[in-house]
Parts: structure tokens; C-alpha cells; sequence
């Protein structure tokens, strides 16, 4: 899959729609590029999955993309922001090793077009 973003306008030379692209992203660059966030919830907490969660994240941090983890048991419910030196290279690899995870319900990159990063 390759997305293509540019800009589309009327060309005066044919009469037609003329389109230029300016980048040119594979599936995991427009990932990094466009998602607003990677979300991950917890359907239940034990050291392992911490552990697990964390040695799965910590070779991919030093990206844009900011880590929020929602933790759900029967008793309470947060959304944890973590810090910026835990922002991730958001991968198609990354979010399969996640959904391995027992203890991940569910591990997406959420999108937002009027808040995506441009680099």
C-alpha cells in the first residue's frame, strides 16, 4: 500500500485536474506521519504484562507518536499518558507483537486529520 499526498488543481495547459505529488509514504511512514497517538488497553494488569508492554515499546521509543494506555478492570478505569521519551516509530510489526500480548484487549493508531503531524 503506498499513500500519496499532494495537491490537486485545474491545469490551464489541458483543461483537466492536474495532481502533484509531494510525499510519497509506505503503510508504517504514513503511520509515523498522520497518527495523532498509539493507543493500547489493558484488559487486566499483572507484572507480566507490564514487563511485556515495556520490553515491546522501549526498542521503538525516540518517535512522534505519544503512547497512551487505557487500563480497564472492574473497579476502576484511567487513561495514562505517558511520557514523551516513550513516543513510539508506530509499525505494522509493533502493533502485531502488541496484539500478542495476553494481557491487550486492543492496540491501535488512533488518527485525527486536523491534528495529524506533517514533517
Amino acid at each position: 500500500l503506498v499513500i500519496i499526498s499532494g495537491k490537486a488543481g485545474f491545469d490551464d495547459y489541458t483543461g483537466g485536474t492536474r495532481v502533484t505529488a509531494e510525499r510519497i509514504h509506505d503503510i508504517d511512514s504514513a503511520r509515523e506521519t498522520f497518527a495523532t497517538d498509539l493507543r493500547i488497553t489493558l484488559k487486566k494488569n499483572s507484572p507480566d504484562d507490564v514487563e511485556g508492554l515495556k520490553s515491546i515499546l522501549q526498542p521503538v521509543t525516540g518517535g512522534t507518536t505519544p503512547v497512551i494506555i487505557d487500563y480497564i478492570n472492574d473497579k476502576a478505569r484511567a487513561s495514562i499518558h505517558l511520557p514523551r521519551e516513550w513516543c513510539v516509530h508506530p509499525s505494522a510489526r509493533l502493533l502485531e507483537e502488541l496484539s500478542k500480548l495476553p494481557g491487550i484487549n486492543r492496540a491501535v493508531c488512533e488518527y485525527n486529520a486536523a491534528g495529524a503531524r506533517l514533517h
